[in-house]
């Protein structure tokens, strides 16, 4: 499933990119874990994307359309449903999509949702488009990206990077039933190990 993020929401997420650096706070985050998601759906922020079906062992997942192919249509999702066995995925009025499916489905989704992005972080790294990074790390659940830097120079094409990986966040944390929380991305120093930058989101 492609992802990539809308030209207005780029200019508006680069704008907050730009005012943060690496003695804002970092956010809180909500304590909720991979495991409480199968159990409980939701967070502190009360954002809740994954809840029961009535009438259904089915479950629903509300993703934001920031973090979905903007060009994808109803007759797209329609086909995709069909081919990985989900009931269906229908697009909101806001643009959203809510994803009907068992837990079963949505389990092998994040599986599917992992591995993709696992594989596309790890062909940024290192490319004539990021020649300043050396590699990146990310957690189990990818609210904390940490960016390794031969320079302390970060261009602004460089610091970019910060959106793909809220979108990554935000798409993974949705159909975990973990959305609302922060998403922390650091850069270090190869040389010294010391934070040259942080990004923060709440996605």
């Amino acid at each position: 499933m492609k992802r990539i993020l809308t030209a207005t929401i780029v200019i508006v997420m680069m704008f907050a990119l730009v005012a943060c650096n690496s003695n804002v706070e970092q956010p809180a985050v909500s304590n909720a874990t991979s495991s409480e998601a199968t159990i409980s759906f939701g967070n502190a922020e009360n954002r809740v994307t994954v809840e029961p079906v009535p009438v259904s062992s089915d479950l629903a997942i509300t993703i934001l359309h920031k973090y979905l192919d903007e060009n994808a249509t109803q007759k797209d999702y329609d086909a995709e449903a069909a081919q990985k066995g989900w009931t269906s995925a229908t697009i909101n009025a806001d643009k959203s999509v809510r994803y009907v499916m068992s837990e079963e489905k949505r389990q092998e989704e994040l599986k599917t949702i992992d591995a993709a992005i696992r594989d596309d972080i790890s062909k940024l790294v290192p490319t004539p488009v990021y020649p300043n990074f050396s590699s990146i790390d990310a957690n189990n659940d990818f609210t904390k990206f940490t960016v390794h830097c031969s320079s302390t120079g970060l261009s602004m094409k460089e610091l970019q990077i910060v959106l793909k990986l809220y979108s990554h966040s935000g798409l993974y944390n949705s159909f975990n039933g973990t959305a609302g929380r922060s998403c922390i991305v650091s850069f270090i120093d190869d040389a010294t190990g010391n934070e040259i930058r942080q990004a923060g989101m709440i996605i």
